[in-house]
């Protein structure tokens, strides 16, 4: 169901082709023909990430729901699930039915759902049965609006996880009292299952005490959980090898399944999970950044400052600026809507025209300024044009 747009000069990152996305394969392009600014990904790291994390998490024998919500690319899901994962992960109704779309078994909301219209459709979703889709609850108020839309329309009782949060976080019960006293709600429930435990990690600075209390949480509910296959759900990108040390032993003493949600992994970066990465044992997989953001310079105003065309509605700036790749003397400074400005440190003979690489921090905020995107080999040469359902 991936969308497929008309090349015809007003996508960004693409000239006038004249033809449809799906047929940008068969054209012999190259990065060069595509003008700039323009997002490519590199088809070796892009395989690579995904075959390394696949093989970790077998080894560790835990489940991989990857968070589709980085990149929104039906093909990159397609291939995610085609290599052994459990599911999809995503933050809302309207991604579950993108996951659903690129025949995702297993589709985890790592969120809490309120609408009553999304909670009419995952009923509906339910009841059809070829597929499982599973939300979070973090409150009674919110266990009793799903509980009300699935007493209208009907069908087998929806599987909900308990999310677990902690002070200054985002959603989640903040206790473990707070998580029994939703849990004993959903299990009296005939509207709603109780299918696991639910948390995220990857904003805080130190992961394992907030592991420990999805521990603690797991243990309490436990007994009121009436399913073949719990789950204890966690891992963002940055913390997943933690993850695992923490919550597989427990898992495992529970007998339930530990699934990892992590989405950035795919592309990896050159900041912010580049240094996660240099963290983490050796043991643990190793990806390869796959994204650059092609900038030609427009303008060299000054002897030490160049100006890119591209800026924040091209590239991430959330967690740290872009990088231009392989040019030590160039730093980019800051970034306007349409611009870049890169500091020259020492002699450059950078001129206007050229053109640059970008490497990013933070896909998950680069992925979703585009629509159409290069997949490209190592010659960079353009394979194929992959769509987002941003």
């Amino acid at each position: 169901m991936a969308p497929d747009p008309m090349l015809d000069g007003t996508v960004k990152g693409w000239p006038d082709l004249g033809c449809r996305a799906s047929e940008v394969g068969q054209r012999g392009l190259c990065l060069d023909d595509l003008g700039t600014p323009a997002l490519a990904l590199r088809e070796s790291a892009l395989a690579h990430n995904i075959a390394a994390m696949a093989a970790w998490c077998e080894g560790q024998e835990v489940r991989l729901a990857p968070h589709a919500k980085t990149t929104m690319a039906p093909r990159v899901m397609e291939r995610q699930l085609a290599a052994g994962a459990w599911g999809l992960t995503v933050a809302n109704a309207r991604q579950a039915r993108v996951a659903l779309g690129c025949q995702a078994r297993r589709v985890v909301i790592a969120n809490e759902v309120t609408v009553a219209a999304d909670l009419a459709w995952i009923c509906e979703q339910s009841a059809g049965g070829s597929a499982e889709v599973i939300f979070c609850v973090d409150s009674l108020d919110g266990l009793a609006l799903a509980e009300a839309e699935h007493g209208r329309a009907g069908g087998p009782p929806l599987a909900v996880l308990a999310e677990v949060g902690y002070e200054g976080g985002r959603g989640g019960l903040r206790s473990t009292d707070a998580v029994l006293e939703v849990a004993q709600a959903v299990a009296r429930s005939p509207h709603a299952a109780l299918r696991g435990i639910e948390g995220f990690e990857g904003l805080t600075d130190a992961p394992e005490p907030f592991l420990e209390d999805l521990v603690a949480a797991a243990t309490a509910v436990a007994p009121l959980i009436d399913h073949a296959d719990p789950i204890l759900t966690a891992g963002g990108s940055a913390y997943f090898d933690r993850v695992v040390d923490v919550l597989g032993p427990a898992a495992a003493r529970l007998g339930w399944t530990l699934c990892l949600r992590s989405g950035c992994y795919v592309t990896h970066d050159h900041g912010l999970y580049a240094d996660a990465a240099s963290q983490r044992a050796s043991g643990s997989p190793r990806f390869e950044p796959a994204i650059e953001v092609r900038a030609s310079v427009l303008s060299r105003p000054e002897p030490d400052r160049l100006i890119l065309d591209c800026g924040r509605r091209d590239v991430s700036f959330d967690a740290g600026l872009p990088v231009v790749l392989g040019r030590d003397e160039l730093v980019v400074v800051a970034v306007n809507d349409q611009h870049a400005h890169v500091r020259v440190e020492g002699s450059c003979d950078a001129a206007v025209g050229d053109v640059v690489g970008l490497g990013i921090s933070h896909p998950c905020t680069t992925f979703d300024r585009w629509e159409v995107i290069a997949l490209i080999d190592d010659s960079e040469r353009v394979l194929e044009a992959l769509t987002t359902c941003f």
